[in-house]
């Protein structure tokens, strides 16, 4: 035997005696434990539960009990790590001996001050920014709360400064849950957020599942599930007083919250009050006035748990609106039309004020250890009333016993300052000349005022009343009165400690009324409650009269203040869903499989016979829509060596379209797409996918997420007013877009890193688009000349949209971050932000062939292919950085209390972006656009919403 061949045995036989010494130096065993809360005592659910390089792991249960059972594990020491969202991550110390079972009693992890948007500044939208029917782009962001993964932290309090549509879909794709039940309008699937807030020590305590992964109470949809738990059992024992104050939104905001915890007697209550106030924000003219009220109690017994809460939380708050390059250049970027002085008094006319106070009772029911059965129902009712002026006051002029003819009419000079008018790129069109004198007059005044004068048109209504006519300005306040019921039946089974069963019955009924009254007659006595734009119509005078009625069964009415008019109109909407789900966790694989059937239905019932639309037209009931909806989606994830985890996902199904997507103009009329369309309106089907990579090491998380998405049968209705409809001069239209498909795909990634204790370092990205994938057909309608002598209803044929992008937000957003948080209680941060590739809404009239025809039908005969493409083009706005610091500290005093404060700064270098926008279509043919290229702030220019400039957050409080 040479001496290589006796090392290479003598190597084989240590290894083989390593490898026989690391099987026997291991040892099965099991680590059972209770995990509680240090501050409250309560148990803790829901914790992961894992020992540190080994690819074992559990959750804790109700009871905060916990068990690893039967695993292989090295003599020797090793530590235990307990993690779970707001609380901070713990490390355990054991040791294992041979032929040992562990049992460590109660285990207490920290509450984490820093991870609840409590001592964070809370992010406050309107409802512009939630979407405007013009301005679909600007949602609520998807995830409102605080959470360690940091992709989703950064886009919780970076990107949805920039409205980053989280997975590129809509807040429609997303859903929110309170106690397990989605109070989503079924009018657009949006969430409800003004129903919930101010409330924000409460609604921190959220489960969320992103995109299409696993959910315990809902099938889910492509934006992820955020459920909101309110019983009072659940929400942290001890009190809370906070002060904050900001020059965001609201300008200062007070809340207190108490919970009780669970007594010895099984009892909980909770109870939260918050104030926010501001006399204006930012943006001019938008104060803010709102009251938060919650109050839960809970008995538990034997098995069952009966809980009852309830929220109030009426708010009223002036809105605001975008601005084109032209206004932003004279007045800046929080430039607001809607407000002025009256009589030196302050006085915005765009007033939202919602008024929805939500009841819950829910029902727990532990059949057994291995089943369990929740019960919830809400109701919810009360009104949301938007205020805008009309200038539609007319007066019915009797020339003879059969002649009568409408007369009057508002300037809507006068109550939009905003107006091309009242713009000096007014004077400088091509078309009308250079009137340089004039454009200098108008900048000056646009400058030095620029706002509603709201003495001009009580003047005006001054001097109508003097000569016994009607009001010819009024405030109007469009008002929605709803009454939604809502009910599920949500059950738990797991037979053993792998496999689980979920499943629910969902059961939504909304009953919604929808009518205008008469808010303010400035002035006035009386106001004619008929279409005064009808008066410029080619019609007869008899014609006219009969044409213009809002109401047939009381024709030429006057009104005053207090009194509906316009429309009244009642929508009946209701859903019922069946959920089921199984899902499959072993130490290295887990995978679920969910399904879900519904139906829903909408109806419109007419309390007016519009004079457009006559008879079943408009009046009584119209025909049920009706849909049926299906959907399956499945998972499976991988778990190596305890750090590494890769997840698959995939769904395909169909949800059904909103009422707003179903009917065409509901204020006048009973007709449906289907009717417009000659065929049924379809369902979205949706097919989807994700692929995930997570990395969990001692100091570095790493999560990579990539998706793709498809939706087909997307549909739309919008409406606005235009010159540039082929064959004739002007016509209010709208417009219905169907069979639109489009794709959302991306990549995100989130990666935290230890650097040394307490610094870390984070950085996020997020880079993906969605567009449309095919040219869907569009059809107008209208009560206009040209197109009632169409029948109402007129083919655009194909609307070229495709490979044009559908906003939602910047296309690329990466931020990178360092934050350090001190054993002394004191922590900071700072996170630079950039973003890029924001695109605003595209028109799909514009881009029909109506594009290159003149008002005679025929094509323009300057038209230049070329030169189209170029005005075509979408707009991409310009990309930025944002740089935002953040820093807090907290003591405790006398053990029984926490006094902390907390401080942000967003946007400390000022930087002035663009959130978003969109086209106007008042001139959208070949020529208007050719024309306003020749000028750099035409005068009907795309419409921008900007950021806010550099803004500060302060919040105080108390812990007990």
């Amino acid at each position: 035997m040479n001496c290589i061949e006796l090392r290479r045995r003598l190597l084989s036989f240590l290894l083989l005696y390593g490898m026989y010494l690391q099987l026997f130096a291991q040892q099965v065993t099991s680590i059972s434990g209770q995990v509680r809360d240090e501050h409250t005592h309560q148990a803790v659910k829901d914790v992961i539960v894992s020992i540190e390089g080994i690819s074992s792991r559990t959750i804790s249960d109700n009871q905060g009990a916990f068990s690893l059972k039967n695993i292989r594990i090295p003599i020797g020491e090793h530590y235990i790590i307990f993690y779970k969202k707001g609380y901070k991550k713990k490390k355990y110390p054991i040791t294992i001996h041979p032929k040992e079972i562990l049992a460590l009693g109660i285990v207490f992890i920290e509450y984490d001050a820093v991870f609840y948007n409590d001592e964070i500044g809370t992010i406050t939208i309107s409802d512009e920014e939630i979407g405007a029917p013009v301005y679909d782009i600007l949602d609520a962001p998807d995830v409102l709360h605080a959470t360690k993964d940091a992709f989703l932290s950064a886009l919780a309090y970076d990107f949805s400064t920039t409205f980053h549509r989280y997975r590129r879909v809509g807040s429609q794709k997303t859903q929110v849950l309170l106690n397990g039940l989605s109070l989503h309008s079924l009018a657009t699937y949006r969430p409800q957020w003004s129903s919930w807030g101010g409330l924000n020590d409460i609604t921190k305590h959220q489960e969320f599942t992103t995109g299409i992964t696993a959910n315990e109470y809902v099938f889910g949809s492509l934006g992820g599930v955020t459920n909101i738990n309110m019983s009072a059992s659940s929400l942290p024992k001890g009190g809370k007083i906070s002060f904050a104050n900001s020059n965001r939104t609201f300008g200062n905001r007070l809340m207190a919250t108490y919970s009780t915890g669970l007594s010895p007697k099984n009892t909980a209550y909770t109870i939260s009050l918050s104030k926010r106030k501001t006399e204006e924000g930012l943006i001019e003219g938008t104060y803010y006035n709102g009251i938060s009220f919650f109050l839960a109690a809970e008995k538990k017994w034997k098995k069952h748990s009966l809980q009852l809460a309830g929220i109030y939380t009426p708010l009223k708050r002036g809105k605001y609106t975008a601005i084109t390059e032209e206004v932003f250049r004279l007045k800046g970027r929080y430039y607001n039309p809607y407000w002025g002085y009256q009589n030196g008094i302050f006085r915005n006319a765009a007033v939202r004020k919602t008024e929805k106070p939500i009841a819950f009772i829910s029902h727990d029911w532990k059949i057994s250890d291995k089943v369990q059965l929740f019960t919830n129902i809400a109701f919810q009712t009360g009104k949301t009333t938007n205020s805008s002026i009309d200038i539609g006051g007319t007066d019915i002029i009797q020339i003879s016993d059969n002649i009568q003819f409408i007369s009057g009419g508002g300037n809507s000079r006068w109550s939009n300052p905003m107006h091309p008018a009242n713009l000096p790129s007014y004077y400088l069109q091509t078309t009308k000349g250079h009137n340089y004198k004039n454009a200098f007059l108008a900048t000056q005044r646009f400058q030095e005022n620029g706002q509603l004068n709201w003495d001009n048109l009580i003047r005006a209504n001054s001097i109508t009343r003097q000569e016994g006519k009607n009001a010819t300005y009024a405030i109007r306040e469009d008002i929605e009165k709803a009454t939604q019921w809502n009910g599920a039946s949500q059950w738990r089974i797991k037979p053993t400690d792998n496999l689980k069963f979920n499943g629910a019955v969902n059961y939504k009924k909304e009953h919604n009324r929808y009518y205008a009254i008469i808010g303010d007659l400035l002035g006035g006595t009386q106001f004619l409650d008929v279409d005064a734009f009808v008066s410029n119509s080619e019609l007869s005078n008899e014609e006219k009269i009969h044409y213009a009625q809002n109401n047939l069964k009381t024709p030429n009415r006057l009104v005053t203040e207090g009194d509906t008019y316009k429309y009244d109109y009642t929508m009946f909407s209701e859903t019922i869903n069946g959920f089921s789900q199984c899902s499959w966790n072993s130490k290295t694989i887990d995978i679920y499989l969910g399904g879900q059937l519904s139906t829903t239905a909408h109806q419109r019932e007419g309390s007016y016979e519009n004079g457009k639309f006559k008879g079943v037209a408009s009046l009584g009931k119209s025909d049920k829509a009706h849909f049926v909806n299906y959907g399956i989606k499945g998972g499976i994830s991988f778990h190596i060596y305890g750090k590494h985890s890769f997840r698959l996902a995939g769904m395909y199904g169909t949800e059904a379209p909103g009422w707003r997507q179903v009917f065409i103009s509901p204020r006048e009329s009973n007709i449906q797409v289907k009717e417009v369309t000659s065929k049924p309106l379809k369902s979205e089907q949706i097919l989807s996918t994700e692929l995930e990579y997570l990395y969990r090491g001692n100091r570095i998380t790493t999560k990579l997420t990539a998706f793709y998405s498809t939706l087909q049968h997307t549909s739309n209705v919008s409406s606005f007013y235009t010159t540039a409809l082929a064959g004739t001069a002007q016509e209010f239209i709208r417009e219905v877009l169907v069979d639109a498909d489009q794709k959302s795909m991306g990549v995100e990634i989130g990666a935290s890193c230890q650097i040394l204790s307490g610094l870390e370092l984070k950085t996020a990205a997020s880079i993906g688009s969605a567009l449309y994938t095919n040219n869907p057909n569009l059809m107008i309608t209208g009560t206009g000349d040209f197109l009632r002598k169409q029948g109402g209803t007129l083919s655009l044929g194909k609307s070229f949209l495709k490979g044009y992008h559908i906003p939602t937000g910047p296309e690329i957003a990466a931020q990178l971050g360092i934050s350090y948080r001190d054993p002394q209680f004191w922590w900071t941060g700072i996170s630079a932000n950039y973003f890029a590739n924001a695109r605003i809404n595209s028109s799909p009239f514009t881009r029909t062939l109506n594009f290159i025809q003149d008002t005679d039908g025929q094509p323009f005969n300057e038209y230049d292919p070329l030169i189209a493409r170029e005005l075509l083009q979408q707009e991409t706005l310009g990309s930025y950085f944002l740089v935002n610091i953040i820093g807090g500290k907290s003591w405790k005093w006398q053990r029984k209390y926490t006094l902390g404060c907390f401080a942000s700064i967003n946007n400390v270098l000022n930087t002035l972006y663009k959130t978003g926008g969109f086209e106007q279509v008042r001139k959208g043919n070949y020529r208007q656009l050719l024309e306003a290229s020749e000028t750099t702030t035409p005068v009907y220019g795309n419409r921008y919403y900007y950021g806010y400039g550099t803004s500060y957050y302060i919040n105080l409080y108390v812990r007990f």
